[in-house]
């Protein structure tokens, strides 16, 4: 009965120790796996002995094999790159002397010779006497991070290069412009109301207008400023103003700045002095009325990206406000030696729409002085002298004011306006107004520009996120997400759904035989066959992981999934890719597990995909170079 009773125990410690071993077994995979999808390697090493000791992580970070012997430390400092050794170094051995965990970025040279980046971090286990007797951290590959920081920080230098266009329209504008926070107090003010005020900058600075003018008008601008901040248009007014020198009469357009969060978080003043022009009431109301208006012009523009609705706007307006017959926006085209209309207002309606209209560039002397960023001015077209302007003014006779559009130093082309002979000539102020229109259509543009150049590398992170980079098909991120689509899609259709798993047939000899680059080239030329293949817009391919790749043929039976196949190998077979070690042809071959089902709310996805692997494990093991097929309720080989 004891020896009975001893057998049992020692049978059930074994049987523990086992299920022990199995649940250990299983949470080294399950971290090995976290690893290899995280990117995220862990290493330790040994000060005493200089021993390291790396994850299969680790190795696949660099570029090697998990099969080869870790390097040792001098061999590992071999692999970073050559301006990240010493810092690198540097830290460990501050690690190792004052037992502080370090995290640096640094570089490495990959097997492929590759520059990568990498987030090295590490801490120290001491010994009972004090002494460091193991390191131990992770590292972890940021070099896509890496790529999309230096892009954003590109971006944000063509902002900033944007802010400081910005800033010199704001000091060169002969308008006086100040700007107040939402206490009253004077955060900014531009040379002109500099001069307008008698006030230096460093006097207006952080004072309140109770610190330079009268009580009493000092409460009248702060009711101004809080109208400003409680209304969404400008506000403008006209205002008798005791500066230093004297009363000045001004026209002062006051307007609330926002926000991310669409708050107000400061108040923008533009100030005209009209004191010598008061006698002209009616040339001070058309300029209170432009004012307004061209404010107004200006938030809608801000308030789009599309270059075709701020042009369309832009040329309405301008029309209407600087009181002439016809407005274009034109661009210069380089390449085709041509300037061509791309929006045109008229409001005249016996004169055509010269959307689409084109003017050559060469032996033009108007479009040279354009070119040099001088404004064309042309109070009569009959004393135009030039063939090419000459022929263009028996459509469009009148005034002409041809005002350069400059983006980022550049002319874009140029905003063009025509008025009757019978008008007035252009006055100044006119002009002036004209180009302001161009500065904010040239700020529109640029901004248009930054803002598809964004879209662009959002895009192409997108693309980044959702494909291999070595094929440059769908990854398996990818590839989840599209499959769970077709599934739902397949439910609600009640259609049949194929997934076809396949794998290179012994790709790690290959490698071995041929080395990984060759190996990245054969998989690339797989992955082009698969592409030459599957042509259907819903029929989808991805990178599954390593050697291996999936098929997704939505609406499609059996018999197409067959088709597919033999197609895929029919081609394969005839680029011939040599394999000389492999066991069941001298040429590279694949095995393919077919799956078919019509998707319903009692199955899953993950069923289907099961399945897939069952069927590809089946022609594995029925020598490969095949393919196997299996649905979800039967079964049938070929």
């Amino acid at each position: 009965m004891g020896i009975s009773f001893g057998l049992k125990f020692i049978i059930t410690d074994i049987r523990e120790r086992q299920i022990n071993e199995e649940k250990q077994q299983i949470r080294e995979a399950r971290f090995k796996e976290a690893q290899r999808v995280s990117r995220l390697g862990s290493w330790e090493f040994i000060p005493s002995t200089g021993q390291i000791i790396w994850s299969e992580e680790m190795f696949r970070l660099f570029g090697l094999y998990p099969q080869q012997n870790e390097p040792n430390y001098t061999e590992f400092l071999e692999l970073i790159h050559p301006e990240d050794r010493s810092s690198l170094n540097h830290a460990v051995e501050r690690t190792v002397k004052q037992g502080i965990p370090f995290k640096i970025d640094h570089r490495i040279i990959h097997s492929d010779a590759s520059v990568r980046y990498l987030e090295a971090r590490g801490d120290v286990i001491y010994s009972p006497q004090g002494e460091v007797i193991r390191m131990f951290g992770t590292g972890l590959d940021i070099s896509e991070q890496q790529a999309a920081l230096r892009e954003r920080k590109q971006l944000e230098l063509a902002l900033k290069e944007s802010e400081n266009r910005l800033r010199s329209i704001f000091e060169s504008s002969p308008y006086g412009i100040f700007i107040k926070d939402l206490q009253g107090k004077y955060t900014d003010v531009n040379p002109a109301y500099e001069q307008m005020s008698q006030l230096k900058r460093e006097q207006l600075i952080g004072k309140s207008d109770y610190d330079i003018l009268p009580y009493e008008f000092a409460k009248t601008c702060q009711a101004s400023d809080e109208a400003a901040i409680a209304t969404q248009d400008p506000i403008v007014f006209e205002e008798e103003v005791p500066f230093q020198n004297g009363i000045r009469t001004l026209l002062i357009t006051k307007f609330r700045l926002l926000n991310k969060t669409d708050k107000s978080y400061e108040i923008c003043g533009i100030v005209l002095d009209i004191s010598d022009r008061k006698q002209a009431e009616l040339a001070l109301q058309r300029q209170t009325q432009q004012e307004k208006a061209f404010n107004q012009v200006v938030q809608l523009i801000r308030n789009s990206l599309d270059l075709t609705t701020i042009f369309s706007i832009a040329v309405q307006q301008a029309a209407q406000l600087i009181d002439v017959k016809q407005v274009a926006i034109v661009q210069y085209q380089p390449e085709n030696k041509y300037w061509i209309h791309l929006a045109t207002y008229s409001r005249d309606a016996n004169i055509p729409d010269t959307t689409g209209y084109k003017i050559s560039d060469q032996n033009n002397p108007f479009a040279a002085r354009l070119k040099q960023g001088e404004i064309v001015r042309v109070n009569d077209t009959n004393t135009i002298e030039d063939q090419i302007n000459k022929t263009i003014t028996q459509e469009f006779p009148g005034s002409w004011l041809l005002i350069p559009l400059i983006v980022n130093g550049i002319v874009w082309g140029s905003f063009s306006l025509l008025r009757n002979l019978s008008d007035s000539p252009y006055e100044d102020e006119q002009i002036t107004l004209a180009c302001r229109f161009a500065d904010q259509l040239a700020i529109a543009i640029q901004q248009s520009q930054l803002y598809e150049k964004l879209q662009k590398a959002n895009e192409q992170l997108h693309y980044l996120a959702n494909h291999d980079q070595l094929t440059q098909i769908p990854n398996r991120r990818y590839f989840d997400e599209y499959l769970e689509q077709e599934w739902k899609r397949s439910v609600r259709e009640q259609t049949q759904l194929i997934l076809i798993l396949c794998d290179l047939d012994y790709f790690k000899q290959y490698n071995d035989t041929y080395g990984h680059p060759t190996g990245d080239q054969c998989l690339l030329k797989v992955a082009q066959i698969l592409n030459q293949v599957i042509q259907r817009p819903a029929d989808f391919i991805a990178r599954y992981g390593g050697e291996e790749f999936a098929i997704i043929l939505p609406n499609t039976d059996v018999e197409g999934g067959i088709h597919v196949i033999k197609n895929i190998q029919n081609k394969l077979y005839t680029l011939n890719i040599p394999h000389t070690n492999s066991l069941v042809d001298n040429q590279v071959t694949l095995s393919f597990g077919l799956a078919s089902t019509y998707p319903n709310l009692q199955s899953s996805v993950q069923a289907l995909i099961n399945r897939a692997d069952q069927a590809l494990y089946q022609t594995k093991q029925r020598g490969r170079n095949n393919y196997s097929i299996k649905t979800l309720k039967t079964e049938r080989e070929h």
